[in-house]
């Protein structure tokens, strides 16, 4: 890509080191301030429902600025489970069920995106759950999706659509390296968590 004499702009993901140009967001952030805001509102037996596939690197490192927050503050995760294959409701669905069969007593789940989140309220709702009182939900990356559901879901905004923006002016003016923006990712309460206290 250095060699390519084209502007090239990487998206999405601002951690680590970059080949051109890019736009995005730091994962590790938005992790961080996802486990900052359930904590703040007084969540403490926390679930991770998340992607086994180690290419999925930018979940991989939401996780790890979410623990790394819960550390500090002097907690782990209560319990966590991985999938393989694509997300979607079937996998939040079933994730959320296997996962609360053997922790019953967790109060909050985190989900690594919106579509795995969105099968796991709806497994919830249907079982009767109180949210966000009895336990609270939350995804990543504000999907349009959320807003046909019976209870909109906290989410991460990632901010797909500024960083397109972004890019396209990068290109536009024709910058062969060295652009380098980062946004911040925005958390969106939706009616999954409680207010803060």
């Amino acid at each position: 890509m250095e060699n390519a004499g084209i502007p090239v702009v990487e998206v999405m993901d601002i951690d680590g080191p970059s080949v051109a140009a890019r736009v995005g967001i730091s994962h590790v952030a938005a992790g961080r301030a996802m486990a900052e805001e359930i904590l703040a509102r007084g969540y403490r037996k926390i679930g991770y429902l998340g992607s086994s596939s180690l290419r999925d690197f930018r979940s991989q490192k939401r996780q790890q600025g979410f623990e790394d927050a819960l550390k500090e503050a002097g907690l782990s995760l209560a319990d966590k489970i991985f999938y393989a294959g694509p997300s979607g409701f079937g996998t939040g669905r079933a994730m959320t069920e296997d996962l609360l069969s053997r922790s019953p007593d967790l109060d909050f789940l985190y989900y690594n995106t919106d579509m795995n989140a969105a099968g796991g309220l709806l497994y919830l709702l249907e079982k009767g759950y109180d949210i966000p009182n009895q336990i609270g939900i939350a995804g990543f990356n504000s999907f349009a999706i959320l807003d046909g559901l019976p209870l909109r879901i906290a989410t991460m905004d990632s901010r797909r659509a500024d960083i397109g923006r972004e890019a396209a002016k990068i290109i536009a003016g024709r910058a062969l390296s060295g652009a380098d923006i980062g946004l911040s990712p925005e958390f969106l309460a939706g009616d999954t968590v409680r207010q803060r206290g």
